[in-house]
């Protein structure tokens, strides 16, 4: 009998441990911790290759709005193309860039400034719940693919339809025009940057590698280091499968949606042949590069792919830009989009 008491006390330990553990996962889902965007803008600004005109550019770039089916305001910019910069067959290039989980548009200034010296004409905004857009619920693509549709129509009405127009994320935002390639009937490419397949996959891994051991930043001679290591080794050892359990049920309660709904694998099935480059950092600790392979293999007609070696999360870009812009560059003139 006391044994028996014994293994009914650690099964309610576990459950309630799994449980904060899967509370704790989904609030950082549905309400993560923002960056600030003057600050991200501060940063980016500084990086050596934007230059003053450029980001003068942007700061003067012409506003727009959409409203989204549930009343959301996102706010964005269109940044007008390279002057001089034309094409043989007359169509504007248009490319809609779509931010990661917790950033803003300013951080992907680090890609549209590639874009904007190829001839783009860039379109930029924050995600629902994130930068300057109405803040809610973050559903990690879901609903934001829908929004990207939204901003398709609004960039449409600005550049004309007779253009090449293409879609390009990182992370969260990888997995929006991923899901958005599913349903949309306006694109020419896409290119996804460290997006994830599967988001219970995706927050599975977060449990066994991401928060199940010390990042390779940290001091090992640090007392922070040390509480980290202890606390990430008892989220590494707990059920995973019950911690997901908890986790879908929350973020149905609390979010309104399920894992099981945010599968931008499923969506690049059915994106039918619209090129799509996919690129991944070798060495990424927030999610999976194989997941890169899933994506991949899953997509039928024209594609590319791209590890980047040494990488760490959505940082290919900054790892080697030389190669990435090249790597961009290459799949744009195979696909007559260059």
């Amino acid at each position: 009998m006391g044994l028996l008491f014994v293994l009914i006390g650690v099964a309610l330990l576990v459950a309630a441990v799994t449980f904060a553990e899967a509370y704790f996962f989904t609030k950082m889902v549905i309400h993560p911790v923002l960056r600030v965007p003057e600050e991200v803008r501060k940063e980016t600004y500084a990086l050596d290759f934007m230059g003053k005109e450029f980001c003068d550019m942007v700061d003067n770039a012409k506003q727009f709005t959409v409203t989204t089916e549930d009343g959301l305001t996102l706010r964005g910019r269109f940044l007008a193309k390279k002057a001089g910069k034309e094409f043989a067959d007359g169509k504007e290039r248009v490319v809609i860039i779509c931010h990661g989980w917790t950033n803003c548009f300013y951080n992907m200034l680090r890609y549209a400034r590639f874009f904007y010296d190829m001839g783009f004409n860039c379109v930029m905004y924050d995600h629902r719940n994130h930068g300057y857009s109405d803040k809610k619920i973050t559903f990690m693509g879901l609903q934001e693919a829908k929004d990207l549709q939204l901003v398709i129509d609004k960039a449409k009405e600005e550049y004309g339809s007779n253009i090449v127009l293409g879609t390009m994320g990182e992370s969260m935002g990888a997995a929006t025009v991923m899901i958005n390639s599913g349903f949309s009937k306006d694109l020419d490419f896409v290119i996804d940057d460290c997006g994830f397949s599967h988001l219970k996959g995706q927050l599975s891994y977060n449990l066994c590698h991401t928060y199940g051991k010390a990042s390779k930043r940290e001091n090992e001679s640090n007392l922070h280091y040390n509480f980290t290591k202890a606390v990430k080794y008892l989220l590494f050892i707990l059920p995973k499968d019950i911690c997901l359990f908890w986790a879908d049920l929350i973020l149905k309660r609390q979010g309104g949606y399920s894992l099981k709904d945010v599968r931008p694998i499923d969506s690049v099935k059915k994106s039918g042949k619209v090129p799509m480059l996919f690129i991944h950092g070798g060495d990424d600790n927030f999610i999976d590069h194989n997941m890169m392979k899933e994506l991949y293999e899953a997509k039928e007609g024209k594609k590319a792919c791209w590890e980047c070696p040494g990488a760490d999360h959505a940082v290919s870009i900054d790892t080697d830009r030389e190669k990435y812009i090249q790597v961009v560059t290459e799949f744009f003139k195979d696909n007559n989009i260059l």
